[in-house]
């Protein structure tokens, strides 16, 4: 809701995801802290201030499914989607 709010609201303040921002084709525009932008460099080398880590949580041992899964999200395929996305394939 934040992000549809955010696309459609000349103006409008707000937090959301890398992810949802390239989504957005670019109407949601990003802002920069303290004259650092959000680049994947920036966020990379944790110099932009606002970051948020995702974790993936999983049974011991994972079905067959999330394994292959977890181990596309880990190739660099998955990084390929990952990044489309606009977020960072971390290893």
């Amino acid at each position: 809701d934040m992000a549809k709010e955010l696309a459609a609201t000349a103006g409008a303040i707000g937090m959301t995801t890398m992810t949802v921002v390239e989504q957005s084709h670019r109407k949601i525009k990003v802002l920069s802290i303290n004259g650092i932008a959000p680049s994947p460099e920036n966020v990379g080398r944790k110099a932009y201030a606002l970051i948020r880590e995702s974790f993936f949580v999983i049974k011991a041992p994972p079905s067959p499914a999330v394994a292959r899964f977890v181990e596309f999200t880990r190739s660099p395929m998955g990084d390929k989607v990952i990044s489309a996305n606009g977020a960072l394939p971390v290893k």
